[in-house]
Order: C-alpha cells, then sequence, then structure tokens
C-alpha cells in the first residue's frame, strides 16, 4: 500500500543543520517545479518535464520534497532567523524526488541547486529523509553514476551500502561519450536498529 502519510506526519519536525545551512524541509507545490526543472536540464539528468513533476506532487507512489533555508524562512525555531520578504521565503535549495511502496523508497532524484551545492543541502535532505523512513522501518535505494565520486562518497558517509552495479546504465555525459555504470546503494532502517 502506498501513502504519503509519513511525510505530513514529521511536518512539525521538518529542521535539519548540516554544514552551513539549517533547513527547512516542505512538500514541494506546483510553484517549485519551473526551478526544479531547470536544475534538471543540466547535462546527464534524464529530463523531467513539468508535466511530470506536477503529476508527481498528486501521485500517490511519489513523494517531492524541497530544502530551504530555514533561517530565511523566518522561522522562530531556527537560531539566528531573520525575517525577509515572503516572496524569497520560501525558494528551494534542493529537491528530492522519491517513488515508494510500503515502506520501501527509491530516490529518484537529490539535486541541489548550483549555488548552494557543498553546503550541506544535500547531506540535510538524506538525514532528514532517514529520519522519517526510520519511523516507518522502512528502506531508501537508490542510483548513482560508478563515476560520482562525490556523491557516492556521500551516501557512504550517510551509511548507504553497495548493493550491486548495473552496467552501462546511463547515457554518456558527453557527445561520443561511453554509458555509465550505476551503482546501486541502499539504506535500511530495519537493519540500522538490529545492529
Amino acid at each position: 500500500m502506498v501513502t504519503k502519510n509519513w511525510l505530513t506526519a514529521f511536518v512539525n519536525e521538518c529542521f535539519v543543520t548540516a554544514g552551513s545551512h539549517a533547513i527547512e524541509v516542505r512538500p514541494a507545490t506546483a510553484r517549485d517545479v519551473p526551478l526544479i526543472e531547470g536544475w534538471l536540464n543540466d547535462p546527464g539528468n534524464p529530463l523531467w518535464q513539468a508535466k511530470d513533476l506536477l503529476q508527481a506532487l498528486s501521485a500517490p507512489a511519489y513523494q517531492l520534497i524541497v530544502a530551504c533555508d530555514a533561517r530565511a524562512t523566518g522561522n522562530n525555531k531556527v537560531e539566528n532567523a531573520v525575517p525577509v520578504e515572503q516572496a524569497n521565503a520560501q525558494t528551494p535549495l534542493g529537491f528530492a524526488l522519491l517513488r515508494g511502496v510500503d515502506n520501501e523508497w527509491n530516490l529518484l532524484y537529490l539535486l541541489v541547486a548550483p549555488a548552494a551545492r557543498r553546503s550541506g543541502v544535500a547531506e540535510a535532505l538524506l538525514q532528514w529523509l532517514q529520519s522519517n523512513i526510520a519511523h516507518e522501518a522502512g528502506s531508501l535505494l537508490l542510483e548513482v553514476r560508478c563515476g560520482n565520486q562525490a556523491a557516492t562518497a556521500l551516501y557512504k558517509k550517510c551509511g548507504f551500502v553497495e548493493q550491486g552495479v548495473r552496467p552501462r546504465y546511463y547515457e554518456p555525459l558527453q557527445v561520443g561519450g561511453q554509458r555509465e555504470d550505476a551503482l546501486l546503494l541502499g539504506w535500511n532502517a530495519v537493519k540500522l536498529n538490529k545492529n
């Protein structure tokens, strides 16, 4: 059975601090879609169009969440919060797109805005996801390009373990380049809690 209850159940516990950012995680809205679609236009990303993202917003099997700078939202739960104009308060710094059945979630995308990369946003999003999935004793699976060492290191730092390889899974990053293998990584709250 697919539900979105785990996301809404933790709406009051949606703050994470990692790196230089205090992150507020919230469900994505239709207003976020054009920005996210722009990030997905980078080379090497299979393009999800706006219509696909909008469908994911309402599909029960999908979760589309965004991370915003909690200090910029003026949220009084965050130390050093500063008031800003409402129009800029909820501008996403990154997003995650997941597909799930029961308690097994597949992380389809974890992407951070170019200006916010290497500042802890991706790690904060992962920590938030893991914390919420752990409440449901669930698991989180993903694929990452074998050549993406920075992402692989982050996932392993967050407790993901290698589960296999998908040969020649990704399209080449450059015209005339070679297809690239995908490294399969998994994180399981049940196994984590037994250790």
